[in-house]
């Protein structure tokens, strides 16, 4: 198996972890924004997939799969707080999963082979698709962190 498609696996294993972590949740669990945090376990998951659809699909000039009011609710630095309509709890969590899915078959497909190079904010230069992976699965590892720590505060 080549590292690439190590790394999608390891995506979409962590996306099925995080969805059986939060299965059984109720609406108002995946709103409440617990003392200590400044977002809650729905931007998480949401998080995980905007930033996937920019490090992946945009950084290979390619649209994400959601639209731009999906990509602001989730983006670094907003905030639950800011939302005018919060998004649908179910939507939410069937973008999560499908979407990892998806990057297989687009991937398969050869999509991501016109990828620019960008440096994260903590230095890290991406300079193609295997690396974004990489990337994208560490930042994954740290929200499942935290997702894990607010389930244990509910």
């Amino acid at each position: 198996m080549s590292v690439i498609n190590s790394d999608i696996k390891v995506l979409v294993k962590n996306r099925n972890h995080i969805s059986r972590l939060v299965s059984g949740l109720t609406e108002n669990q995946f709103f409440k924004i617990l003392p200590g945090y400044k977002t809650n376990l729905l931007w998480n998951i949401g998080h995980l997939t905007s930033t996937s659809q920019i490090l992946l699909y945009n950084l290979s000039g390619i649209n994400a799969h959601v639209d731009e009011e999906y990509l602001s609710h989730f983006r670094k630095g907003s905030s639950p707080e800011n939302w005018v309509k919060p998004p649908e709890v179910k939507e939410v969590l069937r973008l999560f999963l499908d979407l990892g899915d998806q990057v297989k078959v687009d991937y398969e497909s050869d999509l991501f082979s016109n990828f620019k190079s960008y440096t994260t904010s903590i230095g890290v230069t991406l300079e193609n698709i295997q690396d974004a992976l990489a990337f994208n699965n560490y930042h994954d590892g740290m929200h499942t962190g935290i997702i894990q720590c607010m389930l244990k505060s509910l």
